[in-house]
């Protein structure tokens, strides 16, 4: 029989290694470098300017399931030089620290307010409106290099 203290002494154990479990497995991929999977014609988004004085860096995100991310979903946000893994959120908290929840497009021909049952190239199933939002870094996030 076990005394009061080597039972405490086990749950307390057992609660440390269920909380180092359940951390490993809930790891996001948020930020990290997104690839296309081998054998997949998907192509990821790319770094593009709005032409003025000065240029500025046009937001844009891509879903696909041919991307190495769990979200399926690479984005190029505020100037950020290489596509990164993200995915879907409704609040900041559903992103991991350093990420803020926000609307990633701010204008595009497939707005929820336009979208009828008619599908079209410019707004296929399941496209990203400007009503929709994912974990983003505020600031160009350079996901080859640790910032």
């Amino acid at each position: 029989m076990r005394s009061p203290f080597m039972r405490r002494i086990l749950t307390a154990a057992l609660l440390v290694f269920a909380g180092v479990w359940a951390n490993a497995c809930n790891k996001s991929d948020i930020g990290e470098c997104c690839e296309v999977l081998p054998g997949n014609p998907a192509t990821l988004p790319e770094l593009e300017y709005r032409p003025g004085t000065p240029p500025s860096p046009i937001d844009n995100i891509k879903i696909d399931p041919g991307f190495n991310c769990d979200g399926l979903a690479c984005v190029v946000y505020a100037g950020s030089p290489a596509a990164y893994c993200t995915q879907e959120c409704e609040f900041d908290d559903n992103c991991p620290k350093g990420f803020s929840c926000l609307p990633v497009l701010e204008s595009q021909a497939c707005d929820e307010d336009h979208v009828t049952e008619e599908i079209t190239d410019d707004c296929p199933p399941g496209a990203v409106t400007t009503k929709d939002k994912f974990c983003v870094k505020l600031s160009a996030h350079d996901c080859r290099t640790s910032d």
